[in-house]
């Protein structure tokens, strides 16, 4: 550094120049020029810059993108369209997003949603009734008319409905659009004590009080399937019913649940005989006097069956609907069809073996009467043997009534089982010479009632008397038939014989 006036050399910080005196002015140190030379050649775009730069065009592009999604996210039509989809697509929890109840203590759930979906999508027509009401709404609100979009609300046609308003900003910015649902409100009443009641599959009342009121709500228009089960000992009786709402006169709504149920009472034509209840065994056991078998629901959903041990057999009947408090079921049939056919096996070969009697005299061969039916036939047979023709039977059709097989009386002085069968037995009696109730020419067409019986000691079906029967068989009688096309009488079959030994000694005598 050098003097102005005198170009003296200056030492560096000297105030006056050693020479001439001259004042010497402050210049800046070589290491500030450096410096000032330094920040002389930074370029403008520095990294400060940069960041600077760069924070405000994100806010810029993020002001501009909130924008964008927010006014689309309050657009009125795709808040419809948001909603219609959810419902086609069983979105229970975008539904429940999307619905803004009317009142505020009545926070709206997925089980809310859930009903009301099941509604809408059971019943199309009010589903697109309210689709095309919401899609008028918000035309009229995106059009900027207020007026017509509030008067086109389902709300205001009636209780548990739906429909658009626009309720104040939201961020501040953006009109508020929200699809309001009103809610309903349900008064339930059960007639029985002690019932288990649960709404679309979710418990609300452990046990009721007979005919005490029960509150439900505030709840979502909607499908509700009520059910109120009672359990029984056997059954439980259970009753279901289908509550639909939607756009109802009243916000409050009356639901009865009624149990058709009793103490059931019942008789058969057996005593002894024990109860079942859907299949299973019970403690009960029925007779001919009435006999309670305890509270059982009256719907049908209660069946008995009937189970009675028989000497020969255990029979069970058919299945009986509980349907009345009473039930006098006397229709049990003991005798299941092969022990019907033994019967009546029985029978044909008794009869066969009696004509057999009346032509012989041989009355040993009834091997299935009583000693008092012989000796009837005895007396019979001592009277055509008085006649003077001999007795000839052709045994062609015995018809018997199926229902007198069925049900075996037991009878307390003899102590065995009786069943007396009404039969039609039809023969052929060249020279009549027994009763008949009607005859066609030759043939004996009569109806017997024959008195079976039960022996336990041989364990068969025996015959104890027999008498005539003053009835005739219908077409509409269910009748078991047989047929004995090759029957005859003993003396017919002594004929053969005798033809027989007579063509044999012919052909003998041709041989010699």
């Amino acid at each position: 550094m050098k003097c102005k006036k005198c170009q003296t050399p200056l030492k560096e910080g000297a105030a006056f120049c050693p020479e001439c005196g001259e004042k010497v002015e402050p210049t800046a140190t070589s290491k500030e020029m450096e410096e000032k030379q330094s920040e002389e050649k930074k370029p403008f775009w520095t990294m400060k810059v940069i960041t600077i730069v760069a924070i405000l065009g994100l806010l810029l592009a993020t002001t501009i993108t909130f924008y964008i999604l927010g006014s689309q996210s309050i657009d009125p039509e795709q808040t419809v369209a948001d909603f219609q989809n959810a419902i086609l697509n069983e979105d229970d929890e975008l539904v429940a997003q999307l619905l803004d109840p009317t009142i505020s203590d009545w926070n709206y759930s997925r089980a809310d949603a859930e009903a009301l979906i099941k509604y809408l999508n059971k019943n199309e027509n009010d589903r697109e009734y309210l689709f095309e009401a919401l899609e008028a709404q918000a035309k009229a609100f995106a059009n900027g008319d207020r007026n017509t979009a509030l008067s086109a609300s389902l709300l205001n046609n009636g209780q548990g409905s739906l429909g658009m308003t626009q309720e104040g900003k939201k961020w501040f910015i953006f009109d508020d659009y929200r699809i309001k649902i009103s809610p309903l409100y349900l008064t339930i009443y059960v007639n029985e004590d002690e019932a288990t009641l649960t709404i679309n599959g979710r418990e609300q009342v452990a046990s009721t009080t007979a005919d005490e009121e029960i509150q439900f709500g505030p709840v979502s228009p909607g499908t509700y399937e009520m059910e109120a089960i009672i359990e029984g000992r056997y059954v439980d009786a259970t009753v279901t019913e289908t509550l639909d709402l939607f756009q109802v006169g009243s916000f409050e709504q009356t639901v009865n649940i009624d149990f058709d149920i009793a103490n059931v009472k019942v008789t058969t034509n057996y005593d002894d005989t024990v109860v079942y209840i859907n299949g299973q065994e019970t403690d009960y056991v029925v007779g001919t006097t009435e006999t309670d078998i305890g509270r059982l629901p009256l719907d049908g959903t209660a069946k008995l069956t009937f189970e009675r041990t028989f000497p020969w057999i255990t029979m069970t009947s058919d299945e009986v609907d509980v349907d009345d408090e009473f039930i006098n079921y006397n229709k049990f049939v003991a005798m299941p069809d092969e022990e019907m056919e033994k019967v009546m096996d029985m029978l044909n070969e008794n009869w066969e073996q009696m004509l057999e009697s009346l032509v012989d005299g041989n009355i040993d061969q009834m091997v299935y009467a009583s000693d008092d039916y012989k000796d009837r036939i005895q007396d019979e047979y001592e009277k055509i043997a008085t006649s003077r023709n001999d007795y000839e039977y052709t045994f062609l059709t015995a018809k018997y009534i199926k229902e007198t097989l069925e049900q075996p009386e037991f009878n307390p002085q003899s102590d065995r089982y009786e069943l007396t069968v009404r039969v039609e037995y039809a023969y052929e009696e060249p020279d009549a010479k027994t009763y008949a109730i009607l005859r066609e020419g030759d043939v004996n067409r009569t109806g017997y009632e024959m008195l079976t019986y039960y022996d336990e000691e041989s364990e068969q079906w025996l015959v104890e008397d027999y008498s005539v029967g003053h009835f005739f068989i219908q077409s509409s009688t269910h009748t078991i038939e047989f047929e004995f096309n090759e029957s005859s009488s003993s003396n017919e079959e002594e004929e053969a014989d005798e033809d027989a030994e007579s063509e044999e000694t012919e052909d003998e005598a041709e041989e010699e």
